[in-house]
């Protein structure tokens, strides 16, 4: 993981403000999955309007970041680098369980569960750092070449 956490900034296209993976702290080739962490700080400025008094986790942040751990993942698996641009087709099924607060960790888990004419399918679930199930989802991506 050490080489993957070094390179996160060349794997992934987005930059700060808007890369949301901290780190990779897992990839299983064997299920094809990957579980990655971030911490939205408490400093974010997104706090001060989402929301002022009850500050929350965007839920489409949250998005972004199971987005993002597809990516490294699908990297990883094909050793690819900067070929194309895989790009957010559909999200669908998302269930929202719980907020996630500032300053709390996310555990980002997502799984590659199959691969239809060049559409990639994926389930992914997000943990706090209490262990309680956030959101889950499926979403599909696509390379751009």
């Amino acid at each position: 993981m050490k080489h993957i956490n070094d390179n996160l900034r060349d794997i992934l296209p987005q930059k700060e403000p808007f890369r949301f993976i901290d780190s990779v702290k897992k990839i299983d080739y064997n299920n094809n999955s990957i579980t990655c962490l971030y911490s939205f700080k408490g400093d974010n400025p997104i706090f001060k309007g989402h929301f002022p008094g009850e500050p929350i986790v965007p839920g489409v942040l949250l998005i972004e970041s199971i987005a993002q751990s597809s990516i490294i993942l699908m990297k990883s698996i094909t050793g690819q680098s900067d070929e194309g641009l895989y790009l957010l087709s559909k999200v669908e099924k998302i269930t929202f369980r719980e907020v996630l607060l500032p300053n709390e960790n996310a555990t980002i888990m997502t799984k590659l569960d199959r691969t239809i004419s060049g559409f990639h399918f994926f389930s992914s679930k997000v943990y706090n750092n209490k262990g309680k199930k956030i959101m889950e989802g499926k979403f599909i991506v696509y390379l751009k070449k």
